[in-house]
Order: structure tokens, then C-alpha cells, then sequence
């Protein structure tokens, strides 16, 4: 598959609280669009932020989080230490988000669990304290959700899970639960043919084209940063690995994402599909936006 990156998007004044642009997770409004995103502060604790714009073509911001949107959680939770906004749903006209949830304990680099938050006015208050998905059998150092489909009157919630280290650092690769998340019996892991090298495969993306899935994710080594693959699906379960997408675009972007790809969300209007990627050191320039011009 071949994406035209097109635009950066991207706040023109520094905010104290902004350093980053991480994981943006896109939805439709009245407006425009809304951009979710974790923003890190200085010492590179993330809080949620998001940025409205009319399209995705132009830099034209109508709005954006002058405040973090919620805060980390009190010392020793699971987000004490960084949230990182991963979806958001409309249920019974109520706005949600799954969220990554980090802490950081003293021998390994940092854990990530789920959390969940309700809309309220200009903020998101948490539903708990404690996550909502928590430590299972097998994912007890890493336990992200990161996309929800529907289909068929079922939810499909695709998540990353971990419960091995590389260098101090959590490994993953990405599960499948149908229906009841948080039932441990229920899981299966989405098989990629991951090879031993890949360490951290992740933040699945769920996007229908005609008459089949694809999933776009991010895929990193041992010796080699984020790069964006992608793979194709009839049902949701049983995944065809295609291997890298292809990027293109003028020199100005592409010293942007040169050294690292990562975090893809697609969402589409009535002409284009739009990809929103994060590019060098986790999103610090901005949210790159690329067009697929050829499936």
C-alpha cells in the first residue's frame, strides 16, 4: 500500500504542558475532526490533549486543549506515571476513552494497562482507580486495548499484550477478544508470523476497504526503531501479512519520519482515506497525515 504524506499537524505557539504529539487517535465532529493525542510534558510524563481541525488537508486548527484533558492518577496506580489516549467511542451518547496507563517500577522500564474514562463537559474523569483491563495470564507486564470493531453485533477488541522484557523493556504483540474483554478464556492471539526479532509488534488499527479488513500496525527490534506494516483480513480473525507500507513525499515530511514510523490511525471522508502516523521521537514535531493513493 502507498500513503502520500501531505501535512503535519501541530500546535504554532509552545505549550509547557505539550512536548509531543503521541498515538493520535482521530474522530468525527460537527466541525471537522478531533484529535486525540498523549501529550508529554519535559520529563516525559504523557497526559491527553486533542487539537480540532477542519480537514486533514490544511493546518487549520478551530481548537484545542489549552489544559490536559485528565490527570495522571495518584501516586502508585497503574497511570501514575503517563496516559496515553488509544480509543474513543460514542456509547448511549456518552463519550468514552481506552487509554494506556503507565507505570514505572524499579526493574523494568514501565508497565501499560488499560484504563477507561467518561466524558464530562471539557475533561475525562476515570471510571476507576484501578484498570479496567488489568494483569491476566500471559499479560502481566503489558495490556493495552487499542481498537474496538464492530461486526456482525459483536465487538471485536483488538489489544496489545505482553509478559517478556528486552532490555528492561516490555515486549508485545497483538490479541484478539471477542465480545467480553476482560473474560481470559476468551483470547487469541492474532498470528502475524512475528519473527523472534520483532519485539514489539502493536497498536493495531482496524480500516475496511471494500470488501476486506486491513491492519495497520507498527512493528520494532532490538537494533531498529517503529516502522508501519500492514495486513488483510475477511473476518477479523485469520490475518494475511503483507509486510511494510510504502510512504512518499516531499523532502520537508520526510525528514520527519525518517528514523522512525509508528502509531497509525486511519479514518476516511467522502473522497480520501487518511492515515495519522507519529514520525521521529514519538510524535515531538507533530502528527504527520498521509493519503493512500494505492491500495
Amino acid at each position: 500500500m502507498i500513503f502520500e504524506v501531505i501535512n503535519k499537524i501541530n500546535l504554532y505557539k509552545k505549550i509547557k504542558w505539550i512536548n509531543s504529539y503521541l498515538q493520535p487517535t482521530p474522530i468525527k465532529i460537527k466541525k471537522g475532526y478531533r484529535i486525540f493525542f498523549g501529550a508529554r510534558d519535559q520529563k516525559g510524563v504523557s497526559r491527553p490533549g486533542f487539537i480540532d481541525i477542519k480537514n486533514f488537508e490544511t493546518n487549520n486548527i478551530i481548537h484545542f486543549s489549552k489544559k490536559p484533558l485528565m490527570d495522571i492518577g495518584p501516586a502508585g496506580c497503574f497511570d501514575d506515571n503517563g496516559i496515553v489516549p488509544t480509543f474513543v467511542f460514542n456509547n448511549r451518547q456518552k463519550i468514552y476513552m481506552y487509554y494506556a496507563g503507565y507505570q514505572i517500577p524499579k526493574k523494568n522500564k514501565f508497565l501499560a494497562f488499560t484504563g477507561l474514562a467518561l466524558k464530562r463537559k471539557d475533561k475525562f474523569i476515570r471510571t476507576s482507580d484501578t484498570p479496567y483491563l488489568d494483569r491476566q495470564k500471559k499479560n502481566y507486564l503489558f495490556n493495552v486495548i487499542h481498537f474496538v470493531q464492530k461486526y456482525k453485533n459483536k465487538n471485536y477488541f483488538y489489544y496489545g499484550f505482553g509478559n517478556s522484557t528486552v532490555k528492561n523493556t516490555p515486549s508485545y504483540e497483538i490479541g484478539l477478544f471477542i465480545d467480553n474483554i476482560r473474560k481470559n478464556s476468551s483470547k487469541t492471539v492474532i498470528n502475524l508470523n512475528k519473527s523472534k526479532k520483532e519485539i514489539r509488534v502493536g497498536r493495531p488499527n482496524i480500516y475496511k476497504i471494500k470488501n476486506n479488513f486491513y491492519m495497520f500496525f507498527c512493528v520494532a527490534t532490538p537494533k531498529s526503531k517503529f516502522h508501519i506494516e500492514y495486513a488483510v483480513s475477511k473476518n477479523l480473525k485469520n490475518w494475511k501479512r503483507k509486510g511494510k507500507i510504502t510512504l512518499r513525499g516531499s523532502m520537508k515530511f520526510k525528514k520527519m519520519y525518517l528514523k522512525m514510523q509508528a502509531y497509525p490511525y486511519l479514518i476516511g471522508d467522502k473522497k480520501n482515506i487518511y492515515m495519522l502516523f507519529n514520525g521521529n521521537d514519538y510524535g515531538k514535531d507533530g502528527i504527520l497525515v498521509s493519503r493512500l493513493i494505492k491500495s
